[in-house]
């Protein structure tokens, strides 16, 4: 029995890709906008299954963008649509990593300790509750 791939969707003829590198490498006006158009929806579906609906758009643009910039360094080794998926993964993978270095912590009140005017609010006994503290606990 002979194991396969399974088909994302990404891989059109191999011809056609050929045929569409070769107008995006010699400058030909609409061929990036054709092969954007031709993958967008199945590496759009991918990169939802990394960062959900919110920043897949922004995956797949900067991933396109991406390969754009560097179509010249594609060898032919693989589809192009093989090439284009994983450049989208490693944009959602980048895409997470910085949501957890950006993660922001909620913090308690930070005006808690200053009065009404502004003024730090200090205790002069520590930490010892202040009067209006020990009234409302009883």
């Amino acid at each position: 029995m002979r194991r396969t791939t399974p088909d994302l969707g990404l891989d059109g003829t191999a011809a056609a890709d050929a045929a569409l590198l070769s107008a995006i490498r010699a400058g030909s006006k609409g061929s990036r906008e054709a092969l954007a158009r031709q993958h967008a929806g199945p590496l759009l579906r991918v990169a939802r299954r990394f960062v959900g609906d919110q920043d897949a758009q922004d995956c797949v643009q900067d991933a396109l963008l991406q390969a754009f910039r560097n179509i010249d360094r594609f060898e032919g080794r693989s589809s192009i649509g093989t090439w284009l998926y994983r450049i989208v993964v490693n944009a959602a993978l980048q895409r997470l990593r910085a949501r957890s270095r950006d993660r922001e912590e909620a913090l308690e009140n930070p005006y808690s300790e200053f009065d009404g005017a502004g003024c730090r609010i200090v205790s002069a006994v520590g930490d010892l509750p202040g009067v209006e503290q020990l009234l409302l606990r009883q």
